[in-house]
């Protein structure tokens, strides 16, 4: 999936999740008057991207569900990074030592 097509979903679930709470809302009183006693269950994940979404007031989603293979892919790559720029520091370090 492209990054585009990411955050278009990702503002599609936001939308659908305001939506759906502007509903309950609007329907409070109908929980209050004991008319409709259901409620749902969600998922460990869900809940808590739900929650962080609405503690943080973020437009965007608070946490992603990412996959091991791309986590893996990052911790390399910024592995990788840190090891190139650790060398250039070096080389930096050096070279002033050597004006000095």
């Amino acid at each position: 999936m492209s990054e585009i097509e990411q955050q278009k979903l990702e503002l599609d679930l936001e939308q659908i999740v305001r939506q759906c709470m502007k509903n309950q809302l609007m329907n409070g009183s109908d929980i209050r008057k004991g008319e409709d006693n259901s409620f749902a269950f969600l998922e460990k994940n869900t809940l808590q991207l739900l929650l962080g979404s609405l503690l943080s007031g973020d437009k965007k989603v608070a946490e992603q569900k990412v996959d091991v293979q791309t986590r893996t892919n990052v911790v390399k790559e910024l592995d990788n990074l840190l090891e190139e720029n650790k060398v250039q520091f070096e080389d930096i370090i050096d070279y002033l030592k050597s004006l000095s």
